[in-house]
């Protein structure tokens, strides 16, 4: 018995040993041959192996689906080997916007949802720009973009546009205007329009839309815009943070209550006037030649870091105090009807204009600024003024004042002056020329007479 037993375990270990293995073939085509590839592509694989398929698509395809022996969307997709696999990989063209055209002959990306399209993958509403204002379309048709009056123009008319000019065409809406997608430059000044999107028109670099009824007006796609001229709208807002090349911007008479301008560090020209403003920080602009910020309701204003300043306006605020001393290159200073009780230009020697009407000033020294041809600042409490300096005036009013005392005998070349309503001013001292032939330009009381010494 024990002999029977060892041979039937001999049988079996001998029968298990010669058992073979069982291996399948798996084989993947790609259609089209260009679209992609798939990993594993081939080879041999042991019976019951689950095995990870892989398909990357070319750069102008998308995976669409598995076929032959191995079927669905997925990817990566895994087959367990049973039988020999032929598995073909299918990618097709990518279409974007799902038109029927592949992206790389569709001329037209971005067709709406459910439009039918030509041959190029085009439909009708992208091969038309929809321009619903007659005033708008007539002015396309003077420029020779369209030929008559039905609220659309060939857009392949109009996408290489990089000017446009329609000042004072009364276009009160500018529908269309977004498909002038190559605009550099769009003149719009001085129509009826309430808003303007020109969120499509990425390469403008000037927008002119001043003298409008904007109450808002969208620049954030604008990034190449290096002037922007808004003026005399009804904007409450305006966030030029993303317009970093801004050389230019005029954002004067209208209804805004704050400006950031810190990211505009290229800014030459700010005019903010006449606006609803109560602060400005100018700190970051050190290029700025030209600020104009009268009329608004600034109690304090710093330009000590802007010392390439040429002009400053700062009138009609509530400034109690001004300090130009960093701004030596100062041309043409106006500070009138604010609230100063001083004001020190003894640096600002480069001054020809200075405006300091209706403020609080008891003194100032003008001797320092001999190039000064303009020089205005009635409405003061002026008691003494030494202008004996100022050999360059041509035009000086202070009228309004508390003078007692005037000389005016070095200023051969005034021709304006006025110096009125000074009661105190009984004698006002000129040279023998002068007094043979006073200018008709002067003006001054009853009271007071021109004399060549004035005790």
């Amino acid at each position: 018995m024990k002999k029977i037993i060892v041979l039937l375990i001999f049988l079996v270990v001998a029968c298990s040993k010669d058992d073979p293995i069982i291996q399948y073939s798996i084989t993947v085509q790609v259609t089209p041959v260009e679209g992609g590839s798939v990993s594993p592509s081939s080879g041999m694989f042991n019976e019951g192996t689950s095995i990870s398929l892989l398909a990357t698509p070319s750069a102008e395809y998308i995976f669409k689906n598995w076929s032959g022996g191995a079927n669905g969307k997925s990817n990566p997709t895994t087959v367990v080997m049973k039988s020999n696999k032929s598995i073909t990989a299918v990618f097709e063209k990518k279409d974007t916007d799902s038109d029927g055209v592949a992206d790389d002959v569709d001329m037209c990306p971005n067709t709406p949802a459910g439009e039918t399209v030509d041959n190029n993958g085009c439909s009708n509403s992208q091969k038309y720009t929809y321009v619903p204002d007659d005033n708008f379309e007539q002015a396309l048709i003077d420029f020779g973009y369209d030929d008559v009056i039905d609220d659309y123009v060939l857009t392949s008319n109009i996408d290489d546009v990089t000017s446009i000019y329609l000042n004072g065409k009364e276009i009160s809406d500018l529908t269309g205007i977004e498909n002038f997608v190559a605009l550099n430059e769009l003149i719009c000044e001085q129509n009826q329009f309430t808003s303007l999107d020109v969120s499509q028109n990425t390469s403008l670099t000037d927008l002119i839309c001043s003298e409008n009824l904007l109450t808002t007006l969208d620049v954030s796609q604008n990034t190449a815009l290096t002037r922007l001229d808004c003026h005399n709208n009804q904007l409450t807002s305006l966030n030029v943070s993303q317009n970093t090349d801004l050389e230019v911007l005029h954002v004067d008479s209208n209804e805004l209550t704050s400006l950031d301008v810190s990211n505009n560090i290229a800014l030459t020209d700010l005019l903010c006037y006449e606006n609803q403003l109560t602060s400005l920080d100018v700190s970051k602009n050190t290029y700025l030649t030209r600020l104009e910020c009268y009329g608004n309701q600034l109690a304090s204003l710093v330009v000590g870091q802007n010392t390439a300043l040429k002009s400053l306006d700062c009138s009609s605020n509530k400034l109690t105090s001004l300090d130009a001393s960093q701004n030596i290159a100062l041309t043409d200073l106006q500070c009138d009807n604010n609230e100063l009780t001083t004001l020190d230009v003894s640096q600002n020697i480069a001054l020809t204009n200075l405006y300091c009407n209706i403020n609080q000033l008891s003194s100032l020294d003008v001797s320092q600024n001999i190039a000064l041809t303009g020089f205005f600042c009635l409405g003061n409490k002026l008691t003494y003024l030494d202008v004996s300096q100022n050999t360059s005036l041509v035009q000086m009013k202070c009228s309004n004042n508390e003078l007692i005392s005037l000389d005016l005998s070095q200023n051969t070349a005034l021709t304006v002056l006025d110096c009125r309503i000074n009661y105190s001013l009984y004698c006002i001292q000129v040279n023998a020329t002068q007094l043979s032939n006073i200018p008709t330009g002067w003006n001054k009381d009853d009271i007071a007479s021109y004399a060549l010494t004035c005790n």
